[in-house]
């Protein structure tokens, strides 16, 4: 819900809980969670992103940045959690691809490896979604929509907020879905919820946008969701 957020987003997001809620979205997460993930879902909250810039985010920013998240994880003893953390949040995608690459080069593995060994459970899933939203958008949405519908149960709240929050990149999503997972998007949501339910999110899921067929991934490194016809 938090990750791949644009500030904006963010900021209407912690509003609202708080009008509806009269909370604090912040300290509620600071009191609520523990560990490494606290402290995730605390640095997205404080709406680290920022726009790209060229003559700012060079290929020897991407090299220091490259080189403090390997002092900060797999270059030392003990993980430097916030430091990590921080680089990748306010790092744009245009940027973060780039450190990726370098990275890569420099210390072989790429940074979903490098999160995966520095860090454990929720924080971990959450990081490495986080990246690979930024590096390849259409396939870690395809595997979050596969990994809502499969098992034993389906995830309801999880289905239906991923419907709605990606409907506009279902003909990407869903044609890189079936290839992955043998059959479309729609056929499995049918399969794996009732009839009543799972028409409406099909329905939701094919609202027409501006008719772009292109996913567009902001310069911040969220995924940005185009305006729709009035």
């Amino acid at each position: 819900i938090l990750l791949g957020r644009t500030n904006e987003e963010l900021s209407m997001l912690k509003s609202t809980y708080y009008y509806i809620f009269n909370k604090d979205l912040t300290w509620l997460m600071r009191s609520e969670l523990s560990g490494d993930y606290r402290e995730v879902i605390l640095l997205a909250l404080e709406r680290l992103q920022v726009t790209y810039d060229p003559e700012i985010h060079t290929y020897a920013k991407a090299k220091a940045d490259a080189i403090k998240l390997y002092d900060a994880g797999e270059g030392r003893w003990g993980t430097d959690e916030t430091t990590f953390i921080r680089i990748l949040f306010s790092s744009p995608r245009e940027h973060l691809v780039l450190v990726n690459d370098i990275y890569k080069k420099k210390y072989v593995s790429d940074l979903e490896e490098a999160i995966r060994g520095e860090f454990s459970g929720y924080a971990t899933e959450s990081l490495v979604f986080y990246v690979r939203l930024a590096l390849e958008p259409e396939e870690v949405i395809a595997d979050h929509f596969e990994r809502m519908l499969k098992g034993l149960g389906t995830d309801e709240k999880g289905l239906s907020a991923a419907v709605i929050r990606y409907h506009w990149m279902q003909p990407q999503v869903e044609q890189l879905y079936e290839k992955r997972f043998g059959r479309s998007l729609e056929e499995r949501i049918r399969t794996d919820t009732d009839a009543n339910y799972g028409d409406l999110l099909v329905t939701l899921l094919h609202i027409p946008t501006d008719g772009s067929d292109e996913c567009s991934v902001s310069s911040n490194g969220s995924v940005k969701e185009p305006e729709c016809e009035s």
